[in-house]
C-alpha cells in the first residue's frame, strides 16, 4: 500500500467524453487514489450536468472544476493541476478519461516512484478488445531527423515480461509522478494545445535529468480515440499534428528538412493518410494543409 505521506491525485480533462469518465472513475474505486480533480473543458451544459453524477460513482473526494470555453488538452491538465496546494507532498497522475484502470495499477506505479529510480511513470496501455488486446503504448522515441514520434510495439501482443522498461517518450495518456517533478518540469505546454503535448514534456523532462519509464506490471485498457469527435481521426487533429510536429521539432531540426528533406515522408503521410478516412476526407485534408501552413510560419514558433 502506499504510505499515506505519498497519496495520489488523479487530474482528468473531459471534453465531450462524460461517459468515460463515469467508466474510468468507477475502475478506480478499489485503487489507493486520495482525490480526483476534472476539468470541464468547454464542452457545454448537457456535460457539465453529466458530471455531476460523477462523485456518486467515486471512492474518494471528487473536485469538479469548469471552464466555459475549451482550453485544450495541455492547459486544462496545467488548470486542473492548479487546484493542488503548492506544498502538496504526493502523486499526480494525469489520466485519459477514456481509459479503465486494471486492479492494483495505482499502487504499483506509485510504489515504482517511492521504491524505484524513475521520476515519471506510466503503466502498459492496451487498447482493443479484452479478449484479444494490443499493445497501444509500452514506451517510445522520438526521432529529430524526420520529426515524429514513435510508440513501441504498437499493435503487437501485450508484453509478457515484467519490471520497467526505460523510454524517452512518455505518453501523456497515464504519466504519474510527485507533484514536486511536475512542478520541475513545468507541466505541459499550453500554446500547442492538442497533440505533441506530451513529446515536448517528455523532451523537457529528459533535459532536467528526469527519468522515464514503463512499469510493465501495470496496466490500464485505453479507447483510442474515445475521448475525440466524429468517427476516425477529426479535422482537429490532422491540424494540430501538422502544426505542433513542426513547432515543436524546429527546436531540434529546420523547418527544410522536416517539410522537404528527410521528414518529407512524415509530412506527406499526414496529408495522405486523411484521403483514407470513412469521412470528410476533403475537410481533413485541408485541415492539414492548413496545420502544416501555420507551422512553417515563424511567428507560431515563438
Amino acid at each position: 500500500m502506499i504510505p499515506m505521506e505519498m497519496p495520489v491525485t488523479v487530474v482528468m480533462v473531459n471534453y465531450r467524453s462524460s461517459e468515460y469518465v463515469i467508466s474510468c472513475v468507477k475502475s478506480l474505486a478499489t485503487e489507493p487514489i486520495a482525490r480526483i480533480i476534472i476539468l470541464e473543458n468547454g464542452s457545454g451544459e448537457d456535460e457539465w450536468r453529466s458530471l455531476q453524477n460523477v462523485p456518486s460513482v467515486a471512492a474518494c473526494d471528487v473536485q469538479l472544476i469548469r471552464s466555459l470555453e475549451n482550453l485544450g488538452f495541455g492547459a486544462g491538465v496545467n488548470l486542473a493541476a492548479s487546484c493542488i496546494e503548492s506544498d502538496y507532498g504526493g502523486l499526480i497522475w494525469v489520466l485519459n478519461p477514456d481509459t479503465v484502470v486494471t486492479d492494483g495499477c495505482a499502487a504499483t506505479l506509485a510504489k515504482e516512484i517511492t521504491d524505484g529510480e524513475l521520476d515519471i511513470v506510466s503503466p502498459v496501455i492496451a487498447t482493443g478488445s479484452r479478449s484479444s488486446p494490443t499493445t497501444w503504448f509500452v514506451g517510445g522515441d522520438i526521432d529529430h531527423t524526420n520529426g515524429s514520434t514513435r510508440h513501441w510495439d504498437y499493435g503487437q501482443p501485450l508484453p509478457t515480461n515484467s519490471g520497467v522498461r526505460a523510454t524517452d517518450f512518455m505518453t501523456g495518456a497515464a504519466p504519474m509522478m510527485t507533484f514536486a517533478t511536475w512542478q520541475r518540469a513545468g507541466g505541459f505546454k499550453e500554446s500547442l494545445f492538442l497533440y505533441w503535448e506530451d513529446a515536448d514534456f517528455s523532451l523537457r523532462a529528459k533535459a532536467i535529468g528526469l527519468k522515464m519509464g514503463v512499469q510493465l506490471d501495470a496496466l490500464i485498457w485505453h479507447e483510442e480515440g474515445g475521448s475525440g469527435e466524429g468517427n476516425g481521426r477529426s479535422a482537429v487533429y490532422y491540424y494540430y499534428m501538422q502544426k505542433n510536429r513542426l513547432i515543436v521539432e524546429s527546436e531540434y531540426s529546420s523547418i527544410w528538412n522536416l517539410v522537404a528533406g528527410k521528414g518529407c515522408m512524415e509530412t506527406i503521410r499526414l496529408l495522405a493518410r486523411p484521403l483514407r478516412e470513412k469521412e470528410g476526407r476533403l475537410s481533413k485534408l485541408l485541415s492539414s494543409v492548413r496545420g502544416l501552413a501555420a507551422g512553417m510560419r515563424p511567428s507560431h514558433r515563438l
